[in-house]
């Protein structure tokens, strides 16, 4: 729902914005300062989003309990990581 409202609602701002920007800017302009937002927007990902994949939901749970989570999920994740190759070592061990 809320992937839904935000989608909406950005094409409700940018419907109603991109014909007077044209007017205003260059059509150059506009399309810059759209994907200058994009850019932005890209950049809050790869900072301040959590990399859960793998991760369990009770695991996924406790990180966004710490904000956006971004240094306690790199931490479980080196973890999980950790314990993956102790298993490994362990199974190549016996056999």
């Amino acid at each position: 729902m809320m992937n839904t409202v935000t989608c909406w609602g950005c094409n409700i701002v940018i419907a109603s914005t991109f014909l007077s920007m044209m007017r205003g800017m260059t059509p150059s302009g506009a399309f810059g300062f759209y994907a200058a937002i994009c850019f932005l927007g890209w950049v809050f990902v790869v900072f301040c989003y959590a990399e859960v994949h793998n991760m369990p939901l009770e695991a996924v749970r406790e990180v966004y309990n710490h904000g956006f989570g971004v240094r306690y999920a790199k931490m479980v994740q080196r973890k999980m990581r950790e314990a993956r190759r102790k298993e490994e070592a362990a199974e190549a061990g016996k056999v």
